[in-house]
């Protein structure tokens, strides 16, 4: 990870980089209950997981990035980049089936302190609106939706979402 600062003749810049290279993996083998794994085994409903294989729902890769501007001493604008790798899902501990996708969003931010106790802001996250999922698992929904066959379900990442707000220092 790295990050870092800069200036100009006009405006101040502050910018940032992080990078994480996560080698989460189990380090001893083992059986794992995961009945809800279309590739466990029939009878007992066991996964057989092997050293080296990635703890689910820990991607390998993250990377954040952000840049941030002071147009006028009252005034800030910025825009940061988040990205998180795939990961496999919970309950394929043995990284048999395709991990849910990795994902990269993008956020806007602008504020303006109208004066030392007053703040008001506008932030957007997820700027380009990007579906994506932020995690998955394994189940078996049958009891609820019969007619759903599929063990996979993720969780919807955050749809664009704006919002303005300010903050009052008495």
């Amino acid at each position: 990870a790295s990050a870092g600062e800069g200036t100009s003749s006009r405006a101040a810049v502050q910018w940032y980089l992080n990078y994480t290279r996560l080698e989460a993996t189990f380090r001893s083998g083992f059986l794992e209950a995961s009945a809800s794994n279309p590739l466990a085994d029939p009878t007992t409903g066991l996964i057989a997981v092997t050293p080296g294989n990635r703890i689910p729902g820990l991607p390998r890769d993250a990377f954040k990035a952000g840049i941030d501007w002071r147009w006028h001493e009252r005034l800030r604008a910025g825009l940061d980049l988040r990205y998180n790798g795939p990961q496999f899902y919970r309950g394929d501990e043995a990284n048999r089936i395709v991990p849910v996708g990795g994902f990269g969003i993008l956020n806007a931010r602008i504020g303006w302190s109208a004066s030392s106790h007053l703040a008001v802001f506008v932030r957007a996250e997820n700027l380009l609106d990007r579906h994506y999922a932020d995690f998955g698992i394994l189940g078996n929904a049958d009891s609820v939706y019969p007619q759903v066959h599929d063990p996979r379900f993720v969780g919807p990442g955050g749809p664009r979402a704006v919002w303005a707000g300010f903050s009052l220092q008495l």
